[in-house]
């Protein structure tokens, strides 16, 4: 699948470092059965099968550090990948629908903060207008119930440990 870029490398290691991190967080996830269903244990098996699992071909999924949101894309050949979401309402989760912040463009790759506060993804939406081939690292920050309007990693200015 043409849907992989040179960028997918660096953000298995951000989403590799932010699980490293959440291991020494004080926020963490909720032992719960995922979806109804019992944890597979040794042997891998489809996971939610007909909810998540539809056969279309979804992939690079990750639950929120609370657990009561679950985030996954889709990929269509010839247009790549559109982010998906399905929340825990309390009586059982909502059917999936596509996630607001999720462009035209190819979407993937999401990692959540430890804190739940912010989503990295890698997506090929314009960078100041101009169209991209490969994806570049994108961000949203949680606001309220949702999430902000996707910004460019590349284009955030920091300093030191804090971003302005």
């Amino acid at each position: 699948m043409k849907f992989r870029s040179k960028m997918t490398p660096f953000l298995i290691f951000i989403c590799a470092a932010t699980l490293i991190l959440a291991q020494s967080s004080s926020v963490r996830t909720p032992k719960r059965e995922y979806f109804g269903q019992k944890p597979s244990g040794k042997k891998p098996k489809i996971f939610a099968p007909g909810f998540i699992s539809t056969g279309k071909a979804e992939l690079n999924s990750v639950f929120t550090p609370d657990g009561r949101e679950f985030y996954f894309a889709i990929y269509t050949p010839g247009r790549g990948c559109k982010m998906y979401f399905t929340k825990d309402n309390g009586s059982g989760w909502s059917q999936p629908e596509p996630v607001p912040f999720s462009s035209q463009y190819s979407d993937v790759d999401m990692c959540i903060t430890p804190d739940g506060t912010r989503m990295y993804f890698g997506s090929t939406r314009p960078v100041n207008g101009i169209e991209q081939k490969d994806s570049k690292i994108w961000y949203v920050d949680r606001e309220g119930d949702g999430w902000s309007k996707a910004k460019d990693l590349a284009m955030a200015t920091f300093t030191g440990c804090t971003q302005k």
